[in-house]
């Protein structure tokens, strides 16, 4: 049926480390882990632009998108972008995750993401939710 995990059909998961930032080993191992989960994931790479992520969200309509950030001195840029993707009008039925060694609750609600994810399995876990994957 349709709800059957083959290969990988639990949905599209674009994920990349936003712009001024380089590092990519969180960004790898979620992007790994998500893989082997049946997600079919759209690595954008690291030092990802805004306009990347707005071009990925319009061209594979995922229903959730990550934004890896390692370094406190980017979460402007991670609120920037959040905030830029909501004026696109793409953020109604889009959820943001965050996540990265300095991102802490506090620092998510101050860039507006949906959830931060301290590990690749609460990432897993969340997209199965909201993607209806049993």
């Amino acid at each position: 049926g349709l709800g059957e995990a083959s290969g990988s059909n639990n949905g599209i998961f674009v994920m990349g480390t936003i712009y001024d930032d380089i590092h990519d080993i969180g960004k790898n191992i979620v992007t790994t882990v998500m893989k082997s989960n049946g997600f079919d994931v759209k690595d954008l790479g690291v030092d990802v632009p805004t306009s990347k992520y707005i071009e990925a969200i319009k061209q594979y309509k995922p229903k959730v998108i990550g934004i890896s950030c390692l370094l406190t001195t980017c979460f402007d840029n991670v609120k920037q972008c959040i905030k830029e993707i909501e004026d696109a009008g793409l953020r109604k039925d889009l959820k943001i995750l965050v996540g990265g060694g300095p991102v802490d609750e506090a620092a998510g609600k101050y860039m507006g993401a949906d959830l931060v994810c301290k590990d690749a399995q609460q990432t897993v876990d969340f997209c199965k939710k909201a993607m209806g994957v049993k």
